[in-house]
């Protein structure tokens, strides 16, 4: 159904339609305000890819909203082709075209025909808009160098950052940012964590897995630095499923951080010796206690 004032476009519609970039998705929005259609699944002289697509920007930019009954259209797994006329055409807008320039001295180099396509293809089909699409590139170009690498990202390893970048719904530069600011404190956290629990290499598919969880469910590396300690001190050895066992055991009692934990420890301690006081039965060491805890 629509969102907005029935009698004519709001101003935050006006903006919204604007960001989008897509004259298809603002004339199929004005086609459905003339005719009163909640969900205009087709319009004269546009093809069913057309409205897909128009629907799509249109429902993640919240001018829209699909029934229930009607999946969220999403993207193909192929992009269209567009060909030297249409790219030409989006030169002509100066957002765009200011974007081509900065995205050229960024990299280095004149962008080619099929990088152009590439780009256009980020813009039209996954609905990025051109301020977007140059945060998207320097965060790329970022991401190479913090991982050692001297090379600029090819525009098609972009492209795999902008469909991760569509599916994330980051259609404005605020979006956008925030999103590069989370990217960032987790890479930070992931590489405390990682030092930690002295690993000084990139971490498998499976470390990666784990550790995602750990920062997901709230655990700051001092954290997971001490669940490591106690799972080499029980095992010998690094064991991630011990390991998750004890941080799963922390978050099932919502102890979160270094003095929650030991704080909770001390106490459960204390219980402990004063129990075996109790019943006559002499107290084990503080190392075997540590020790058997888990």
């Amino acid at each position: 159904m629509f969102r907005g004032n029935p009698e004519g476009l709001s101003g935050v519609e006006i903006d919204r339609l604007l960001s989008l970039g897509s004259g298809e998705a603002a004339l199929l929005y004005m086609y459905a305000r003339r005719n009163a259609l909640p969900f205009p699944e087709s319009m004269p002289g546009f093809s069913k890819e057309q409205v897909k697509q128009a629907l799509r920007q249109l429902c993640q930019a919240g001018l829209l909203a699909a029934p229930p009954s009607v999946p969220l259209p999403q993207s193909t797994d192929e992009c269209p082709y567009y060909d030297s006329d249409t790219i030409a055409k989006s030169l002509s807008d100066p957002d765009f075209a200011y974007a081509v320039r900065q995205i050229e001295r960024l990299l280095g180099k004149t962008l080619s025909s099929q990088d152009l396509q590439i780009l256009h293809s980020m813009h039209d089909w996954r609905g990025l808009p051109a301020g977007v699409i140059l945060l998207l590139v320097n965060y790329c170009i970022e991401r190479q160098e913090h991982n050692g690498s001297k090379r600029r990202p090819t525009l098609r390893q972009i492209d795999r950052e902008a469909a991760v970048w569509e599916h994330e719904q980051l259609f404005t530069s605020d979006l956008a940012e925030k999103y590069i600011e989370r990217r960032e404190k987790y890479r930070q956290s992931c590489s405390e964590v990682l030092r930690s629990m002295q690993i000084f290499r990139e971490p498998a598919p499976t470390e990666k897995k784990y550790i995602n969880e750990w920062l997901g469910l709230g655990f700051g590396h001092e954290a997971i630095a001490l669940a490591y300690d106690k799972t080499v001190i029980r095992t010998g050895k690094l064991s991630w499923p011990y390991c998750d066992k004890i941080l799963q055991g922390w978050h099932a009692q919502k102890l979160y951080t270094v003095p929650e934990i030991e704080a909770q420890e001390n106490s459960s301690k204390a219980v402990s010796l004063g129990s075996m006081k109790t019943n006559g039965r002499q107290a084990p060491s503080a190392a075997k206690d540590y020790d058997e805890e888990f």
